[in-house]
Parts: C-alpha cells; structure tokens; sequence
C-alpha cells in the first residue's frame, strides 16, 4: 500500500515537472522573429473613473476599447500613480518607451508609482488577468489528487 502511494506522488510530481517546463515560462524575446503581427486590445482608463473600460474585469467588447497590430507583444500595464488610483493600459509594446528587456512575463515594478506590466504574444492575450484560469486550475487538480493520494489511499 505504502509503494503504491508514492508511486502516485512520484507520477504526480512527475507531471507537475513536465507541466511547469512546458508552459509559457520566462523567455527572452528576439525582436526579429516575428514575421506576423499580433492583434492587441488598446485602451487607457483609470480605476476612479467611472468609466473604467480597461480596468479589471476587462470590458473588450467597450466602444472606447480598440485593436492594434503588433510587431512587437502585446502589453498590460497596472500602475498606481497616487495611492489608491489605478492606471491600466493594454496596448502593443511598440507603443511604449521602456528601456528593459522584454520578457513573456508579468513583472513588478519598484520604483515610485509601482505597478505590475505582463507581456504575451498570442492574439488579444493582454485581456487576461495575470493569472491564467487554466494554469489554476490544472494547479488546483494536481493538489487536490495529492491529497487523495497522501491521505485516502
């Protein structure tokens, strides 16, 4: 009985590997590479407004909300310039004056006015929230039979 459960927690953890280093993980872009552009959704609003169309939850189907073709990754960036204001923007990062390298990931920022900027490249992907429901849930699966398996079996 006690080989058979580590069995399952070795397969588990096993799958969980493999998960994790096939998933979108860090990666360094080659600005070259991309022969096709991107679409990415293209707006700008604040969390005090009212009207808050870029915000999260996202409202792409908003008149003020539009598309652009992108050469580069699509970009979500969060910033809060003053205590309790947030800034959100979704657009092309071509459209964008950062001195860093860009990485298919979500980042914090440190300095004054922090914020949080995620970069993807599939068509409309910076209208997800920064983590990805299919991620969790795969994640919430894989714990959940690793209970069973440590304290049923």
């Amino acid at each position: 009985m006690e080989i058979t459960k580590l069995l399952c927690q070795l397969l588990i953890l096993f799958l969980m590997v493999c998960f994790v280093l096939t998933s979108d993980g860090i990666e360094t872009i080659d600005v070259g590479r991309y022969a096709d552009p991107v679409k990415c959704y293209d707006c700008l609003s604040y969390s005090h407004s009212s009207n808050n169309y870029c915000g999260d939850p996202f409202n792409g189907s908003h008149p003020s909300v539009n598309h652009t073709l992108c050469r580069g990754q699509c970009v979500k960036w969060v910033r809060s310039p003053v205590p309790g204001v947030y800034r959100y923007q979704r657009t092309c990062s071509d459209n964008l004056r950062i001195l860093m390298t860009i990485h298919l990931v979500c980042m914090e920022e440190s300095r004054p006015g922090t914020g949080r900027i995620c970069f993807c490249e599939k068509n409309d992907c910076n209208a997800a929230n920064s983590i990805r429901k299919g991620n969790m849930l795969f994640i919430s699966t894989f714990t959940l039979l690793w209970i069973i398996v440590s304290y049923v079996l």
